[in-house]
C-alpha cells in the first residue's frame, strides 16, 4: 500500500501514518455501519416494492 504524499515544510517523499484503536471502539464502528447500511437497504427495497406494486396494478 502506498503512503501518502507529504506537504509538510521541509520534507518530501511518502509517509505511512498508523492509528490504533481498541477492539470494542472498532466493534462499535462497525455495528454502527452495519445497522445503518440494513436500514437503508431496507428502506429501498420497500420504496421499489411500492413503486412497482402501484406501476403494475
Amino acid at each position: 500500500m502506498a503512503g501518502t504524499p507529504s506537504f509538510a515544510q521541509g520534507t518530501a517523499g511518502e509517509f505511512n501514518a498508523t492509528v490504533w484503536q481498541s477492539v470494542q471502539v472498532r466493534g462499535s464502528f462497525v455495528a454502527n455501519a452495519a445497522t445503518r447500511s440494513f436500514a437503508m437497504i431496507v428502506l429501498l427495497v420497500i420504496s421499489v416494492a411500492v413503486v412497482v406494486w402501484f406501476g403494475v396494478g
